[in-house]
């Protein structure tokens, strides 16, 4: 045998196999989109359109990286403007339901169906301009986005000072980077002791008229409220416009190292979404500003898979850092033993119809006290236009199945873990959990003018569900409960229903050890309507009662201590 020749043939057919494969399944590499490619320029008026091309571009090309120079970008769309003018001279009324039915909404950035994408700002700053809503993805997977800012270039809310408050009048002088003419809304408004540095001990909501001119940056309005002259004074113009960030049925969304500043509405809303990560989130106001978001820093609507967030600081909120939950459908009518028809009878806080799916497990529910009477698991489902919901159950309706029950899905309860988080000077609570299987661990929740920690399910805001499995572990609460958003008169952490009726059972298994309140005079905790109990190693201090429970069975107390 020519031994030079054989393998001389040997390894050309290695080579040539090997080209073939590679032809077949290519090497994957990184495919780059840098956004200036596209014309997307720092410091120029507007880049939306020029983003648009440059978010098109990566999906066609199925980038796997979307990468911005520093720098300060600005969206300003003529839309966008014209809608701020609307708001601000009150002719546009400051609760719209933006985005319910035909209730449209300006929209920023889009990344519709993307997939295995990071967008990087590289530090920079994404400057919004009007009424708009700066970034939504929709049905997009594995996505990271990091290393950005998000503000308003005009926040919707103004700061003062109160210059008379006579019980009938409020005129307040407003600072020069807020331009105020006359005619604005005033959605809510609350002071500022600029002594004591807290937030919210006077607040007031939907003052049906506008504003009024008295002198250049100096308005007044109506209101009985007798405000310390002298506070500072921050007036929202508007509640929810619309978030910041908004997901809707994604998997798998990571944020990293993202600041946001100021925002119409909530920071971020995930609707319908797997698995939403955050480290390093930072919702805090801008300098010069004591507000930042003008409600939620975060708010998660039946989700599945795990909310995280860990090593954030969220301060200045108009309302919780986060709040995780489902909602209740109400009965309509009920059709024979297997098909009923529901709907919701709150909106949803981004005004999607929250629509259940094949396959979901749905608990009944006793309306009056919210406890778990039953369950069945959807065989179809079928939306309507007129947001009802129609629902075939795989088994049927048990005998004496009342129309006036409600049902929850047990499908769609993400998990939440907050930790090593700080908290600090919001209004309300701090953060808030109506799901199942949280860890909430090693924060800090600092002047929070409501209860520190919230769980909760509530027939009021339609909010679902009772929760389970629930540890409460290793925080510290301090100087919160005095305002807004202290529920049972819990200065650091509260479990309850809101509902006509009280009884045990309702949430199950819940574990608060190792935690210190350092509470105002308030109970510091407070449980209710639970089952299965541990209150443990925890020291509360300025506390009258330290611990404070009714209807609550199988309740464990142990060493927890510390002074009145």
């Amino acid at each position: 045998m020519n031994y030079a020749r054989f393998f001389t043939y040997f390894w050309l057919s290695i080579f040539l196999f090997s080209c073939s494969w590679q032809g077949n399944n290519p090497v994957t590499s990184d495919v780059v989109i840098k956004v200036s490619d596209y014309n997307v320029i720092a410091g120029v008026e507007d880049v939306t359109q020029p983003l648009r091309n440059a978010i098109s571009a990566a999906k066609k090309r199925n980038a796997n990286k979307l990468v911005f120079e520093p720098g300060i970008y600005h969206f300003k769309s003529a839309t966008a403007m014209a809608d701020y003018d609307l708001l601000m001279s009150s002719k546009l009324h400051f609760d719209t339901p933006w985005g319910l039915g035909a209730e449209g909404y300006n929209k920023s950035i889009s990344f519709n169906e993307l997939n295995n994408l990071t967008i990087d700002g590289q530090g920079s700053t994404l400057v919004f301009h009007g009424l708009t809503q700066a970034i939504e993805l929709i049905s997009s997977h594995n996505i990271t986005l990091k290393n950005f800012t998000i503000k308003w270039q005009r926040p919707l809310f103004s700061i003062g000072t109160v210059l008379i408050a006579d019980g009938n009048t409020v005129s307040v002088e407003f600072d020069e980077i807020f331009p105020v003419v006359g005619g604005e809304p005033v959605w809510a408004y609350m002071d500022y002791n600029p002594q004591t540095k807290k937030l919210g001990v006077f607040d007031d909501w939907r003052i049906k008229e506008p504003m009024t001119f008295v002198s250049p940056q100096v308005l007044s309005f109506k209101s009985d409220r007798k405000l310390p002259v002298g506070h500072r004074l921050i007036v929202r113009h508007v509640g929810n416009y619309r978030p910041a960030i908004h997901l809707v049925n994604t998997q798998n969304i990571h944020f990293e190292n993202v600041t946001i500043l100021s925002a119409p509405g909530m920071g971020v809303i995930g609707h319908n979404c797997h698995n939403v990560s955050f480290n390093k989130l930072s919702v805090k106001p801008e300098k010069d500003h004591l507000m930042s978001t003008n409600t939620d820093a975060t708010h998660f609507i039946s989700c599945t898979g795990e909310i995280s967030i860990k090593n954030s600081y969220f301060e200045g909120m108009g309302d919780d850092a986060t709040n995780v939950h489902g909602f209740y459908l109400s009965i309509k009518k009920i059709i024979d033993q297997h098909n009923i028809v529901t709907y919701l009878e709150a909106n949803t806080q981004d005004h999607l119809v929250d629509i259940p799916a094949v396959g979901d497990k749905m608990e009944y529910i006793n309306r009056s006290n919210l406890s778990i009477i039953g369950g069945n698991i959807i065989k179809k489902v079928t939306a309507h236009e007129n947001r009802e919901i129609s629902i075939e159950f795989s088994e049927p309706l048990p005998k004496g199945f009342l129309a006036n029950n409600l049902l929850a899905n047990a499908t769609k309860t993400a998990s939440l873990h907050f930790a090593n988080n700080t908290v600090k000077n919001i209004r309300a609570r701090g953060i808030l959990f109506q799901s199942r299987g949280a860890l909430i661990e090693n924060n800090t929740f600092d002047s929070t003018t409501g209860t520190g920690i919230l769980i909760d399910t509530a027939t009021g805001w339609m909010e679902s569900i009772g929760t389970q499995d629930v540890i409460i572990r290793n925080n510290v609460i301090k100087s919160s409960g005095y305002g807004d958003g202290t529920y049972r008169n819990a200065s650091g952490i509260a479990v309850l229903t809101e509902s006509n009726q009280s009884i045990s059972g309702v949430h199950k298994n819940l574990t608060i050890e190792g935690n210190r309140i350092e509470g105002v005079g308030n109970r510091g905790i407070y449980v209710c309507c639970s089952d299965n109990v541990q209150i443990k190693n925890n020291v509360i201090n300025n506390s009258k009662p330290k611990i404070f429970t009714e209807n609550t069975t199988n309740l464990t107390l142990i060493n927890n201590t510390g002074n009145d």
